[in-house]
């Protein structure tokens, strides 16, 4: 059965992606019993899992399998830590267990085409550096166009949320798909957000992370969570509210991601 793995920052970009995969089809592995052979060698089987660290997050993947493939999605932690967490995939399954890789990033505030210049010469460096060490299945192939699978054994593609263009995050889709399925409460969640950075002082340093990067929108995503499901963090809110329910889906920031989804797992 075809294996697909994707790499993301967060817990959010992962519950993200889980329902669009659940919305094709695909159903979430709840115990170690259901996870495929292939993925198990990605789990810990004992803790600490270096025999000393005492690491609070566990980094194994989230499984969906459905009758004709299996896609794990393995959260990275950071965006600065997105290649390294891949080269863990690759060098625990490898290569040629792997029918397709897609890695999910953040544009954030940069220009979209350097964002993804900087993930080419990451990947390029992986590969380098794992050709040295002597590791088998390197090269993989490095994306000449951020959205688009490359063909290679296994194909590879980068996704720059929100749309492979403009500047921006996972966030901005997030935020879109409540305007749909919740516009009240998304206008308030904005709103809010918008008057506290308006009414508090410039140099209030405990809002200076709200007013830097995409502050303001993970804020506005995480209000808005939190109104959907009081006290739940915003992977969990994706998860078990009607936040993504169709016809959110139809929300042309969605579309792009699902197309990309269905070229990886399609072809």
């Amino acid at each position: 059965m075809p294996n697909y793995a994707i790499v993301v920052e967060g817990a959010h970009d992962a519950s993200f992606l889980g329902q669009l995969l659940k919305a094709r089809g695909f159903t979430a592995a709840t115990k170690l019993s259901l996870v495929p052979v292939d993925w198990q060698v990605l789990f810990p089987k004992s803790f600490p899992m270096d025999g000393e660290t005492l690491e609070r997050v566990m980094r194994f993947p989230e499984i969906f399998a459905r009758e004709d493939s299996v896609v794990g999605i393995t959260t990275a932690g950071s965006d600065n830590r997105l290649i390294s967490t891949l080269r863990s995939v690759i060098d625990a399954m490898g290569t040629s267990r792997l029918e397709g890789i897609a890695v999910f990033i953040d544009v954030d505030k940069h220009d979209a085409a350097t964002r993804f210049t900087s993930v080419q010469k990451q990947i390029t460096a992986m590969n380098n550096a794992a050709l040295e060490e002597g590791e088998p299945g390197y090269p993989i192939v490095v994306p000449r166009k951020a959205g688009v699978m490359e063909d290679g054994s296994p194909r590879v593609g980068v996704f720059l949320f929100p749309d492979n263009n403009r500047p921006g995050a996972l966030e901005d889709i997030l935020v879109a798909c409540a305007e749909t399925n919740h516009p009240e409460i998304a206008s308030a969640a904005i709103a809010l957000v918008v008057n506290i950075d308006k009414a508090c002082p410039a140099g209030q340093a405990d809002l200076k992370h709200l007013r830097s990067g995409m502050g303001k929108g993970k804020a506005t995503v995480g209000t808005i969570a939190n109104l959907l499901k009081p006290g739940a963090s915003v992977a969990s809110s994706l998860a078990q509210t009607s936040w993504l329910a169709h016809p959110a889906h139809e929300n042309e920031l969605v579309r792009g991601t699902e197309a990309f989804l269905r070229a990886l797992l399609d072809g």
